[in-house]
């Protein structure tokens, strides 16, 4: 298992990406919020990213930076570096 989700509400809509260190990455909703889980060495984590409720799709660039796309009633798109490991 990846997250435990709110009911109804939970983990949907799923995108998933790996960095160039083939850590893997799922963005998807989780009751209104963008989640992003992350597979580690000790399993999976997540955390709240943004506010959405719109399809999240993640990828990333050849150097590492994570870029999210996601609907809030409108177009959002938000980028980053995420840490090794």
């Amino acid at each position: 298992m990846v997250a435990q989700g709110n009911a109804a509400n939970g983990p949907r809509r799923p995108s998933a990406a790996g960095d160039p260190h083939e850590t893997l990455f799922i963005a998807c909703l989780d009751n209104g919020q963008v989640v992003l889980a992350r597979r580690g060495p000790a399993g999976w984590t997540s955390q709240t990213v943004a506010t959405g409720d719109g399809w999240p799709s993640l990828s990333f660039g050849k150097n590492g930076t994570a870029h999210l796309a996601c609907g809030t009633g409108k177009l959002m798109y938000a980028r980053g570096t995420v840490g090794h490991g």
